[in-house]
This record gives structure tokens, sequence and C-alpha cells, in this order.
């Protein structure tokens, strides 16, 4: 792991100037404190959308579009995500916030995507950004319950039915209960490919669900992913990973499990 810098009101550059169809993926570790800006620079105008990922082990922190953090423009946690669409521009600015007496390490990602690949929560109808390409969890007695927003194509048409849904899960170091571990982990399923070779696949299906609900029990941490098909292109939705102290599992033949669809 590398730590570049202490940002504390800076700017963390990211320049896209080398990404291509075979290398989309920018990843730097941060430290923040406080806030900082995103500037991303150099973006390629053959790719559909960049999809910009922060993670934290245990601080949350806020990502926006808007430097006021207006409504609707912001979403907070430890693994949280926001859709650029691309619209010819070179250049795009985003915007970080947390607790400024709290040093934390962040994990920040762009991946560039197909303009025909699906748009990971493209087709929200609940959550408070427009476009949610995350998931949401709730706990509730023993059941952790996982919401989502299904996707869209890159003309935002919702194609119900047309979609494969896979849902994979990748355990993390047994033990490890190190921030090393917990981002060795993230960094596994941060694409589509990672989440084929590292995950394993919980079920596949053709529809739009908007939840899961799975049970609790005690074990190791795990990160979940969900990936969305549509005629060979893909997307992953932005993964969860669970609390360190216990491991969550969809049990197909439990009627606790609940997959709702539109």
């Amino acid at each position: 792991m590398h730590i570049l810098a202490l940002f504390v009101g800076g700017t963390i550059p990211v320049n896209l100037s080398s990404f291509n169809s075979s290398n989309n993926v920018f990843k730097t570790y941060e430290v923040l404190q406080g806030s900082a800006d995103i500037s991303i620079e150099n973006i390629p105008f053959d790719f559909g959308y960049l999809l910009i990922q922060v993670h934290s082990f245990k601080n949350p922190v806020s990502l926006s579009n808007t430097s006021d953090f207006a409504p609707d423009t912001y979403v907070n946690g430890t693994n949280i995500g926001l859709i650029f669409i691309q619209d010819m521009s070179s250049y795009v600015q985003y915007y970080l916030s947390s607790d400024p007496n709290v040093n934390k390490t962040i994990l920040l990602s762009v991946i560039g995507h197909n303009i025909k690949d699906p748009i990971p929560g493209g087709c929200n109808l609940t959550f408070d950004v427009k476009i949610a390409p995350f998931q949401k969890v709730t706990n509730e007695y023993n059941l952790i319950r996982v919401d989502a927003q299904a996707p869209a194509l890159y003309d935002g048409y919702c194609p119900e039915g047309e979609i494969r849904i896979e849902m994979y899960h990748m355990y993390l170091e047994e033990w490890d209960l190190t921030e090393a571990g917990y981002f060795a982990g993230i960094e596994k399923m941060l694409t589509v490919n990672g989440v084929e070779q590292n995950g394993r696949k919980q079920f596949r299906m053709v529809a739009m669900f908007k939840r899961i609900v799975m049970k609790q029990y005690r074990s190791i941490g795990k990160s979940c992913m969900v990936l969305w098909y549509f005629l060979g292109y893909s997307c992953a939705l932005r993964d969860i990973v669970s609390s360190k102290s216990h491991y969550f599992s969809p049990d197909i033949s439990s009627p606790q499990f609940l997959l709702t669809l539109f």
C-alpha cells in the first residue's frame, strides 16, 4: 500500500491520459483529514461513463459532484461511489468530506466503462442521488437487508427482464482484522473481471431485483458484489464489505431469503 499524501483541503489528482480499452482502472491510496477535491483530467471521449469509488476502513466519508454537498448530489459511507456520464468533457471535479479530527486511509478508484455497458443504479427509484451505483445495508435483528437499484442503458432505457444478474461473494482473510487485509479484499473485487476471478457465485437470474435479505451469523468478513450483464456487456454494482465480526450469506432455500423484482 502506498500512501501519497495527507490531504487537508487539498486536491487529489487523477490523470486518465493512459486510459484505453485494456487499461481502464485508476486507483490510489491517500490519507484524508477533513475535505479534499478530486480532479479528474484527460478523460477519454470514447468511454461511456466513469465509476468513481471511495473506500475507507472504519470512518465514513462523503462523496459529491458539487462543492456545497447539495441534497441529492452526495453519498456517505465506507464503500461509496458515483457515476460520471461522458458529455464530451475532458475534465470533471468531485469532492470529499469527512471528520476533520480523524485521519483515515481511503482507496480511490476510477473505472472507465464502454458506452454499451449497463450503468449501475441508472434506473434508480428510491435512493437520493439520481444514479446510484451502490448498495445500502440495514441490520434487522438477525438479518441483513441489502437494497440496490437496477441498471440502465446509456440512453436511460431500463430493460426490464433483459438483464442477467449474478451475485458474488469473496471471503476476506480469516481472522485478518487489519486495514491492509480489508483493502486487499476490496482491490480483488473492484472490476467485473476481478469479481469473476476471485468471487464465488451465489446465484444467477434474469430480473431486476431491488432487495435481498440475508441471514447473519458470526464468522469472518466478506465482500459482496452484483454483476449486471446485457447483450455481452457488463458492469459491477459497487460492493459492500461486511463487518469483520459477521459473515452474511443468502439462503435461497429459506423463506428469509427475498428477491423483490421490478
